[in-house]
Formats: C-alpha cells, structure tokens, sequence
C-alpha cells in the first residue's frame, strides 16, 4: 500500500507498508528516512470530508480512517511544539522550522508586531540564502523579501515593490572613447539603509540581530520593509544555517499562537456569530472569528470534563470563582468534533501531565462487527479502535531521545572499537608473517641492527606488553571494563578492580572476552 507524505517544505516521500500497517509504522518510516528520533512530536494529517485537517490515529490502521483507494495522501506535520531548546536533533529543528514557516505563509499563524516580522524574515532569509555578497545576490533577496513576510504585514502595503537601484539618482551614461556607452556599474552603496537616529540606537541598546522598533513601526510600504530586512539580513553574515533556524525557533516561540491549533465551531450561546477554538500548550482559547477578540481562556488544570456526541462537544470548567461553566459547540463535522476531543486530552497529557495514565491509553471503541465478536469473546482485538495515540509527556520524550541517541553513540564507539581490535590483530599477524620470512630468508640473530628488523622487533614487543595484565605482569588480558571498556587485567585480577588502571574512571561491572591469540602464540 503505497502512501505519498508530504513534507513542509513541498517534498513528497513515497512509503511502501503492508495494507494492514498503522498509522505509527508509516510515520517511523517517514521519520527513518529523514533522520529524525524524536518521532513523538510530530503527526500526520489528512483533508476530511468537509476539507477540515484530521489527524491520522497512530494507533489504528490506515485504511480504516482514509477513503478511497490507495496511494493515501498524507501530510508531516508537528503536532505538539515544544522550545528549541528541548529539541536534541539538528534534523528535528529543521523540521520544526519548515512548519512553523509554512504556517506564517499561509496565515495559520500570525505575526502582529512588524519588529518580530522583520526579525523572522532575515532570518529565513539568512538559511535560505545565506551570505550577501555580489550586488546581483543583493538584488535577488531584495526579491525574495515579500514571500517571506507574513502576509498580515504584507497587506498594509499597497505600494509595489522597488529596488533602491530605481530610487538612485538618474544620469545619462557615460560615452565610452569608441562611442558606445558605458554600462553603470553597481556598488554595495547603492543597497546601503540610512542610519536611524531614534534613542535606541544612540544607546546602543539593540543587538546585533535586532532591528528599531521605531523604524519598523513607521514603515508602511513594502519597499522600507524590504530595506530593513535587507540591513538586518547583511548583519548575520557568517551565521551558521543551523544556529540561524535554532535563533529563528527561539524568536517565533514567542508568538502567542505558536502550536496553537484551531477549528472552526458554533457555541450555544451565539448560533449565530462563527468561533474559533484554539488548543495549545498553555490550554484552550475561544475568539470570535470575525474580530479575533478573546472570549474564553481555559487552562488544561481548569477542565472539569469534555465530551462528544456527534457533531456536538461539551466542555465544562472551573472558572476562577470557583463556579462550573458549561459550553457546548457545534463542529463542522462529527469528525472534527472528534478531533477537537482527542485534541484536548492528548494536549493537557502532552503538555501538563507527568506521564501519559493508563485510562488514557486504553480507551477505545468498537465498530459494529467488532461489538458483536466481543459479545463471545471480551478480550478480542478484532473491530478494536483506539481513541488516543499520545504515548509520552514531552518530559519522557526528551529523557527517552537521549537515551536512544546515548544509546547509538556508545554502539558507534563499540563498533569503532572492535574495528580497532581487528587492525591489531591483523597487524600483529602481518608482524609475525614478515618475523618467520625474514628468519628464513637470512640467518638473523637475536637482536639485529637493521633497522627493518628493529622496527618488526619494536612492534612485536609492544604487542607482547599489551596482551600482559597491567596488574600481575603475567597472564594474558581476559577481561573487559565496563562502561569504559577498556581490555588491561586478567580473570584473577579484574575482581580487584575498583577503578579502571588506564583511565582511572569506575568500573561499574567487568566480563570476560576471548582473544583469537594469547601471549604465547607471539613470542
């Protein structure tokens, strides 16, 4: 069953799984292929009937929760945003990074202050196109500005924009000695923004990688917004792609609606007036459509109970005195009714919760096949469908990836270990080979001065020591040290050991190893 994933940045991933395969096998190969540990923050999406974004239950198998027949078009999306800092992988940043511009793109997520506007966009500008060098490079960011600004900042301007090559001062060209006329040459002082001379720049108050907020607030077209991305873009110059997308993460974690998802609902009390229910780290947000004014906020430690049935959910909290309110709204669908509860609970057991409880987990419903196998048979799984697919906090998503990747280090030093081994033993053996060819081919005696046989004497009694206990001097080295790994003592002096007589560090345990060759078998 082939599945097309789409990635943020428009990348389509074809993945081959078994027609019966979960939504979580498609995403781990999703994942693989991307490099990416940190499977648990991110989720896929596919379009409902009514064109709202579903999330696919990782739980439960693919075919039952898309339509039609395959190839399943799915999207890679992140589903619980946590800080920067939190995120162990350069590949997972990356991925959080073409999502959450995406998101500004496309007006899911909005960015009112024109200062973090300007910030944002130099900073996309900056892993997308790196260093400004030549004029010609200047001009082509110059035109790539206005798709990277939030359209909500881009839509007070009317004006079209203008390359300061148009507003330089107009002369004829020069007549060349032949004639023919001169091409104008261009300098980096034809892209150059005036100084501002506002009182946070005189005190010196701003870093490098801000821009006056004076000067963003009086820009009203697109060209001065432009200018100002462009004088904040030339400041990051030698700024590394992945501490750039790490500054860019930092600064749009800020914003209020970051990993805040929304849908589109009716409350009883206004059936009239479309609300938009925001769920997010910090809980759940009611605003008006229309004015975005805020109506509820209601913190994940507030919510009494949420349910649903049908197209309806009910949510009722604790208000801050004391008292119960209840609101009942009015989905789009019984699917997004659905999702806006798995929504809820998955984030307040994400976010709030020290660690993902049983009752969570477990919860599932049946299909109708299913509910009449289980009138014979209780513990059956057939027809089984889980409501819920969070499995960890962020807390042990963060402890868990760095076991894994602490886990994958020690197996690469393991591996560069053995490798090492297997070089000795190979030289040791090429070392014996050259000893017994130079034995036959000329009558040597114990100690020769030439220096070929010197060097092959050299190294045979370096290879003799290292094979000998550095406890006893006597038997051959047997045993191993844990965690440092290190191969210095022998069955009857490891037990001795407290601390590693390489590297001083502890030793937390030893086992016992075979070496193809024994001290002996060099001499």
């Amino acid at each position: 069953m082939l599945c097309l994933v789409k990635n943020p940045n428009s990348v389509v991933i074809e993945v081959d799984v078994d027609c019966k395969a979960k939504g979580q096998q498609c995403l781990d190969k999703v994942c693989q292929m991307l490099g990416i540990v940190e499977v648990d923050y991110f989720g896929l999406q596919y379009i409902g009937n009514h064109d709202e974004q579903l999330w696919l239950n990782m739980r439960n198998p693919i075919r039952q929760q898309l339509t039609g027949p395959p190839p399943y078009r799915l999207q890679l999306r992140v589903k619980f945003f946590v800080p920067p800092h939190l995120l162990l992988q350069e590949s997972t940043r990356h991925q959080f990074y073409l999502s959450l511009v995406q998101d500004i793109q496309e007006g899911r997520l909005r960015v009112e202050d024109k200062r973090k506007a300007i910030q944002l966009t130099a900073l996309i500008a900056q892993i997308e196109l790196g260093d400004l060098e030549s004029s010609n490079e200047i001009t082509a960011a110059l035109l790539n500005y206005p798709k990277w600004l939030p359209p909500n900042i881009c839509d007070h301007s009317k004006e079209p924009l203008t390359s300061p090559l148009s507003t330089r001062r107009r002369g004829k060209r020069r007549k060349h000695h032949s004639g023919a006329s001169e091409p104008e040459t261009i300098s980096d002082n034809d892209f150059s923004v005036e100084p501002c001379d506002h009182e946070a720049t005189k005190a010196s108050v701003l870093s490098p990688f801000e821009v006056c907020k004076e000067c963003s607030e009086q820009c009203h077209d697109l060209s001065k917004l432009c200018n100002l991305v462009l004088k904040l873009h030339r400041s990051h110059k030698g700024l590394k792609p992945s501490k750039a997308e790490y500054l860019f993460l930092k600064e749009a974690s800020t914003l209020e609606d970051v990993g805040v998802e929304y849908f589109s609902v009716r409350s009883n009390l206004s059936p009239d007036e479309p609300l938009n229910i925001g769920l997010g780290p910090r809980g759940v947000t009611v605003k008006e459509e229309n004015s975005n004014r805020i109506l509820y906020s209601i913190a994940y430690s507030s919510i009494h109970i949420a349910t649903h049935a049908g197209r309806y959910l009910d949510l009722t909290f604790i208000e801050s005195n004391g008292e119960l309110q209840s609101l009942e709204f009015k989905c789009e669908s019984m699917q997004a009714a659905n999702a806006i509860y798995r929504a809820v609970t998955e984030k307040h057991a994400f976010y709030s919760c020290e660690t993902v409880r049983h009752t969570v987990t477990s919860q599932f419903i049946r299909d109708f096949k299913g509910t009449i196998v289980s009138l014979f048979d209780e513990n059956t799984t057939f027809g089984k469908n889980y409501v819920f697919d969070v499995r960890r906090t962020y807390r042990e998503v963060y402890d868990n990836t760095r076991r894994m990747l602490y886990s994958l280090e020690a197996k690469a030093n393991e591996a560069v270990d053995v490798e090492g081994e297997r070089n000795l033993l190979d030289e040791a053996k090429s070392n014996e080979y050259f000893v017994t060819k130079a034995d036959q081919v000329s009558d040597c005696e114990d100690f020769c001065h030439k220096p070929r046989c010197q060097d092959i004497q050299k190294k045979l009694s370096t290879l003799q020591d290292s094979m000998l206990c550095r406890i006893c001097m006597d038997s051959d080295v047997c045993t191993a040290f844990f965690p440092c790994r290190h191969v210095v003592c022998c069955r009857q002096c490891a037990p001795l050991c407290d601390i590693c007589p390489l590297c001083r560090s502890d030793v937390s345990n030893f086992q016992q190893i075979y070496l193809p060759l024994s001290e002996n078998d060099v001499k």
